[in-house]
């Protein structure tokens, strides 16, 4: 049986020693350690972010066993993200957000996503639009196709009277755009970007004119567009221009009485003085397609009972008026009773060729009116004399 010495026997216990003391080395180094996690973050981020060193999230793989530290993890970054966006660090919360999009699986980065919108709309109940928009925009720089994102950028643009800006964000949510539904809905909300953005230029009838050419060469297939272009032609006095581009329309288009009306108008005003306007049968009564100020139009139902031309407050604010701005009222008797009705002002008011400038309107809803935008009154008509041809469904209207 061999013997050993004292020191043998020591030195293989430093041997065991060290390789046991290497081999920890070695498990320790296989899991990242959280400062190694941190700087793989940090690496990740661009050479200009401006992100605190706190916002830089724990390390999630060293906690994957224990799932109460998770979720602590998971509530101090949705805390981190609430503190930047309520310091106005759009930039900084939008990027944090990134990175964990770019992390995590579409269903664990939801609450983040779920926190930068509900503090978006927390800033639209507070009416701050332009914060919405800074918001909103520094999303959208990474989150290009979200069509939440643009449709709450719209709405705010909108309030504002960006019209412009509306019109681009509208453009760009219609490209993300996949369902019927959101598809029309979208066309509708650029129809009115579009006419509130005539409006501002309508002052100046050939930037009228060249921005619905602009328009049309991007967007051809919009029939809306082309039947704004063409009263932009008329208004500059390019009528034959215009007869060309509306006899293009499709014959059963949607858009076939605006068509309609705008070559009766273009073809009569050639010969006379007399406009005849196509009048739509509503019920027992008749319809025609007005225009606002030359550019919005609207559909009002002809009553030659109304003294006052009615027209509904949402498409006078799309007409460029402001609905808080009102130095008169007056009562009217309604069928449910006497009705106080702010009064406004309109450049202008037209049907066909023939306009009334400078005419009081009163701007308020109607109910029962569902379909039409307000009623056409005598303070209009009485300016012409005027004929209801209803076996032709004409008005016609001569001065």
């Amino acid at each position: 049986m061999p013997r050993y010495t004292l020191s043998s026997v020591g030195t293989a216990a430093c041997i065991i020693g060290l390789g046991i003391w290497f081999g920890l080395i070695d498990s320790r180094t296989s899991t990242p350690s959280r400062i190694k996690q941190t700087a793989l973050y940090e690496q990740t981020k661009t050479p200009n972010s401006t992100i605190p060193p706190n916002a830089v999230p724990k390390a999630r793989v060293l906690f994957t066993s224990d799932k109460i530290e998770i979720k602590d993890i998971a509530a101090g970054e949705l805390h981190r993200i609430t503190q930047l966006l309520t310091e106005k660090h759009f930039d900084d919360a939008v990027e944090m957000y990134s990175l964990l999009y770019n992390d995590l699986s579409e269903s664990d980065s939801e609450p983040y996503r779920e926190k930068i919108f509900a503090f978006a709309q927390a800033l639209v109940e507070q009416e701050k639009y332009a914060e919405v928009i800074a918001l909103l925009r520094e999303y959208l720089d990474i989150f290009y196709q979200d069509l939440t994102a643009l449709r709450m950028l719209a709405h705010s643009e909108h309030i504002l009277q960006l019209y412009a800006d509306e019109i681009e964000t509208l453009f760009a949510a219609l490209e993300a755009a996949y369902s019927i539904d959101d598809i029309a809905s979208l066309r509708t909300r650029l129809d009115d970007a579009i006419a509130a953005q005539a409006v501002v230029l309508s002052n100046d009838p050939n930037a009228v004119l060249e921005f619905y050419q602009a328009l049309v060469e991007r967007k051809p297939e919009y029939e809306s567009l082309q039947l704004g272009l063409s009263r932009a032609l008329l208004r500059s006095g390019r009528k034959e221009r215009a007869i060309v581009i509306l006899n293009a329309l499709p014959k059963e288009s949607e858009h076939k009485h605006e068509i309609d009306e705008l070559l009766v108008s273009a073809r009569q005003n050639r010969f006379s003085d007399t406009s005849a306007v196509p009048m739509q049968r509503f019920g027992d009564n008749f319809s025609v397609k007005a225009l606002i100020n030359g550019v919005l139009s609207v559909t009002l139902l002809i009553d030659t009972g109304a003294t006052l031309t009615i027209i509904h407050p949402h498409a006078l604010q799309l007409s460029g008026i402001n609905l808080q701005q009102s130095k008169k009222t007056i009562s009217l008797n309604t069928a449910n009773g006497v009705m106080t009705v702010p009064i406004f002002r309109l450049h202008s008011l037209s049907l066909g060729s023939q306009t009334v400038k400078d005419i009081e309107v009163g701007g308020v809803a109607i109910n029962g009116l569902s379909g039409v935008n307000g009623l056409l009154g005598m303070n209009f008509l009485n300016k012409f004399k005027f004929t209801l041809d209803q076996r032709q469904q004409l008005i016609l209207l001569a001065q």
